[in-house]
């Protein structure tokens, strides 16, 4: 079938302002549902045939089918001049609406009236919106919300300034506006992820950039928070855009962001099924009782599926006579249709690498000059994995010079923001983003030609909203791969069925990319027509460290030897792995793939025995690393206790739990106990907290080869070699070398960072608090 998302968009051209509005019973109230409009369908939209035969037959008519969607220029005079001249004259150029918009802007002008108690039968001013990411959703909600804000600023200057006794100025009606625009919230975005709500503010500001003094606030965990209430002191409070997490915390101990919140317009909740996924039911429902109730706040709701626990969030939120938007037809395909989708099945787990590099070389020679890669991982430590091993192999072993982009949980807020920023402005033609989910969901990258996700995605949801990274907005250049390994295959029989995947095997792929190799050595020219054959940064780069990319970069030739060489740099680079990494890495997928047996069909000792393989050869891993009992017994749900995490069962107790003896530090130093023995005790003792490194210690144990010296013997030098003051308590003054009051004394010694505390005269011991606050002058030690 051709994409249902074209046929949508078919089914808006006969675009008229005239609508009929029938109400039914849905979730036992009553909803006001958009009545179709008469339309005529295109003829070769009721033709079927396969989806990639649809693809390619259809191809020359998804521009036709664009230009024949709703002009944006028909909103002339239904929303204000300089908002409009925004969304067409730039920052945007847009000229047609895209599905959501189509259904959304038509309810303008009426939809962005102010709340008057005294209209009884005003039409419904909420919204309940199915529609899926990349289809324009943010735009459709941020529009109305503009209109509305000016319109409510409007209507306040129009009440207080007749009412103030004063002549009528504009300057009056502009210190006015500014207070009301000050003292209340316009309109307040809640969404899932810190990544979304950035991509959500930036697109508002660019939308309100020629509206003088209008402002947006955005408030996101993982950033300075006094930092973001210095700005919101600063002028008007017009959109405020959050994650859940963060605002609440904010109401809970902030009055001067409360109140203005408390006087809130508009709430709208974006990704609503995300935000209920990641669990932020409870965050919700406390921001939303902090707001005016319903009708007085108008609410809008957007969620690409209306699970039941949507409909309970959107009856608690909406007013009874909400409207009920559907953009997502029932014979929709759960991703875009008109993206080709392939699985590879690895033969064993040491092509793994191989074939992700193929799989991008692919790519950079099917888009030459213009490709741009998403690269998805289960987990952090495998993304790092793989994030080094594409910037080993990234310059020199594919056919473009690669620029390799990585985004984790890991990584802090500011790193995360100016990746996503540089990869969405990288236009080199070569650009890789290694990422973890973090940027699975909402965020927008312009240009995405390939998604490939390494391993099983979490769920069958998350599978979709990968893929929806590529061919956003309409776009017809886009693919989706994805690669397992052998004990992943019984997943995409079970769990993915639904789904039009397409196999595709090592041979066939590497076959591709061959042949796409020898004709780019053959006619280069043909491949890039018009481009420059090195890369070029703007102006704004010059200087930089590490600039940007905005032209194509040249590539390596001959292309057809790097693809035949591969393997061979491959095996080359996983001798060079760091083995700890891999360890880490591989510990990191068990936790992750335990609680994935019921969808592998497979039981858990097979994927430990596959993820061990994987670490061995794909990882080149000495030994098959030890994974914890806690991982293996747990569903991978939970992070394990952190003593189980290091303690290996067949270990002695003849130095006791803190595994120090006297002959290291003598005298019973903090994290250990001398010739204390509690044989087969896996208790942690009070005193052996953060100073100890007996967990360090074992986990080094784990992961040595045989025969090498462990850390104990690499830091043997006892501490007690320092000088003694250091350790004694003078009267009148602190410990020596304190780093504050109270006797808290710090000494590095390269990776140990112990704090030892001393008890008068010289002699350590574990320390204990009788009174006070640790730290204090009123503990006594």
């Amino acid at each position: 079938m051709v994409s249902p998302f074209w046929a949508q968009v078919a089914r808006t051209c006969a675009f008229t302002h005239t609508r009929a509005v029938r109400s039914v019973p849905i979730l036992r109230r009553s909803f006001v549902v958009l009545a179709p409009r008469n339309h005529a369908i295109h003829p070769r939209l009721s033709r079927s045939s396969s989806a990639a035969a649809a693809v390619a037959s259809d191809a020359p008519d998804v521009a036709k089918q664009v230009n024949e969607s709703p002009r944006l220029s028909e909103l002339k005079g239904a929303v204000n001049d300089r908002t409009l001249q925004a969304i067409t004259k730039g920052p945007f150029h847009h000229t047609h609406m895209s599905v959501v918009q189509a259904e959304v802007f038509p309810l303008l002008p009426q939809l962005a009236e102010p709340y008057s108690p005294d209209s009884r039968n005003a039409p419904p001013r909420d919204l309940l919106v199915k529609a899926r990411t990349g289809t324009g959703k943010t735009m459709a909600f941020l529009v109305p919300a503009i209109e509305a804000r000016l319109k409510s600023l409007e209507a306040h200057a129009n009440k207080v300034v007749p009412d103030s006794g004063l002549p009528d100025s504009a300057k009056l009606r502009k210190e006015a506006i500014r207070a009301h625009a000050t003292d209340t919230v316009g309109t307040l975005i809640i969404s899932p992820t810190r990544e979304l709500a950035s991509q959500i503010a930036t697109e508002a500001m660019k939308l309100t950039s020629h509206h003088l003094g209008f402002e947006v606030k955005l408030f996101v965990g993982g950033e300075s928070k006094s930092g973001q209430l210095y700005n919101w002191r600063r002028g008007r409070r017009d959109i405020v855009v959050t994650t859940p997490g963060r605002m609440r915390d904010l109401l809970e101990s902030e009055p001067s962001v409360s109140g203005p919140i408390s006087r809130a317009e508009v709430l709208i909740l974006d990704e609503a099924d995300t935000l209920l996924e990641f669990g932020f039911r409870d965050d919700i429902e406390m921001i939303r009782d902090c707001l005016p109730p319903t009708p007085q706040r108008q609410t809008f709701l957007f969620s690409a599926t209306l699970g039941a626990n949507i409909r309970e969030v959107a009856r608690d939120s909406l007013a009874k006579n909400h409207l009920y938007i559907n953009c997502v037809s029932e014979d929709t395909s759960p991703v875009h249709a008109h993206i080709p989708q392939y699985h590879t099945i690895l033969p064993a787990p040491n092509q793994q690498i191989s074939h992700i590099l193929r799989t991008i070389a692919h790519d950079q020679l099917t888009h030459p000059g213009s490709s741009k890669v998403i690269v998805f991982l289960p987990t952090t430590k495998v993304t790092e994995l793989f994030s080094d091993i594409l910037r080993e192999v990234g310059r020199d072993s594919l056919p473009a010079r690669t620029r390799v982009y990585e985004i984790h949980s890991k990584r802090n807020m500011n790193q995360r923001s100016m990746t996503n920023k540089n990869f969405r402005a990288d236009a080199s033609g070569a650009s890789v983003l290694v990422t973890s989910d973090v940027s699975a969901r909402g965020v927008d990258y312009p240009g995405v030609t390939r998604v490939i996700q390494v391993g099983i995605p979490s769920s069958p949801e998350q599978y979709v909203h990968r893929v929806g990274r590529t061919g956003r907005a309409g776009a017809t250049k886009g693919r989706g791969d994805l690669i397992l390994l052998p004990w992943e295959m019984g997943y995409v029989s079970r769990t993915l069925s639904h789904i039009p995947l397409k196999p595709v095997t090592v041979a066939e792929l590497t076959s591709q990319t061959k042949e796409l190799a020898a004709k780019f050595d053959e006619n280069p020219a043909a491949f890039f027509p018009s481009a420059p054959p090195v890369p070029i940064y703007s102006k704004k780069d010059r200087g930089r460290r590490d600039p940007v990319p905005v032209g194509p970069r040249s590539f390596n030739t001959p292309t057809a030897a790097l693809v035949e060489e591969i393997d061979k740099t491959v095996s080359d680079l996983v001798m060079k792995l760091d083995e700890e990494q891999v360890i880490q890495a591989a510990v990191a997928m068990m936790g992750f793939y335990a609680g994935k047996v019921a969808e592998l069909r497979t039981s858990k000792m097979t994927i430990l025995e596959g993820i061990q393989a994987w670490a061995m050869e794909a990882g080149g891993a000495s030994r098959p690393p030890h994974i914890p009992s806690s991982i293996l017994a747990g569903d991978g749900s939970r992070r394990p206790p952190p003593r189980e995490r290091f303690l290996k069962p067949e270990w002695g107790s003849s130095r006791g739990d803190g595994g120090f003896s006297r002959d290291r530090y003598g005298d019973r130093s903090a994290g250990g106990y001398g010739d204390r023995q509690r044989s087969g005790s896996n208790v942690r003792r009070p005193w052996e907290g953060r100073g100890s490194s007996a967990p360090r210690d074992r986990f080094d144990s784990l992961n040595q080869a045989p025969g090498a010296p462990t850390r104990r013997d690499e830091f043997a030098a006892p501490r007690r070699d320092f000088p003694r003051e250091n350790y004694s308590r003078r009267e009148g003054s602190s410990f020596g070398g304190s780093r504050r009051e109270g006797g808290s004394s710090y000494q590095r010694d390269n990776r140990h960072e112990d704090r030892e505390r001393g008890s008068g005269g010289g002699r350590r011991e574990p320390y204990r608090q009788t009174g006070g606050r640790r730290g204090s002058r009123g503990g006594s030690w």
